[in-house]
Formats: structure tokens, sequence, C-alpha cells
């Protein structure tokens, strides 16, 4: 085994684990926004207002919390290309 496997082998597991990680955020954070107006809503009785707007709201936050991770990663990429403007 020589270290470029071992670099390549690290780089791919990272992907992983990243894309995992990515995965629970945008399953988690809706729910538990949901939930926590669901909570609101129960307690001054404004059912679903809450619950959907809070979920709404943790679905557009991943949306751009994640659009913009990439665009950053995306840049942080092409100004490695050789004759990238600095």
């Amino acid at each position: 085994m020589t270290v470029f496997d071992l670099a390549t082998r690290r780089k791919v597991n990272r992907g992983f684990s990243d894309g995992f990680t990515r995965a629970v955020e945008i399953v988690v954070s809706p729910l538990l926004l949901g939930f926590l107006g669901s909570l609101v809503d129960g307690w001054l009785g404004t059912r679903p207002a809450f619950t959907l707007g809070f979920a709404i709201f943790g679905v557009c936050g991943i949306f751009a919390k994640l659009w913009l991770g990439y665009d950053r990663e995306m840049k942080a990429e092409e100004a490695k290309l050789p004759g990238a403007a600095p």
C-alpha cells in the first residue's frame, strides 16, 4: 500500500462522511424546527401555522447553507487551477 492509496482512501472516506452529515442536516433541521413550531402552535392554539412556518424556514435555511457552502468550495477549487485570478 502506498502513500497515494492512503491519501485517496482518506479523501473518499471524508467525502462519505460529509455526504452523510449533509443528509442528516437536510432531514433533521426541518423536522426539529417543525416540532418546535408544533409546540408553539399547541401553546398558542394556532395549528398548523407555526409548524408549517418553522418547517419551511428550516428547509429554506438548509438549502441556503448548502448552496453557500458549495459556492465557497467551488471558488476555493477554482483558485487552485493554473492561471486563476488571485
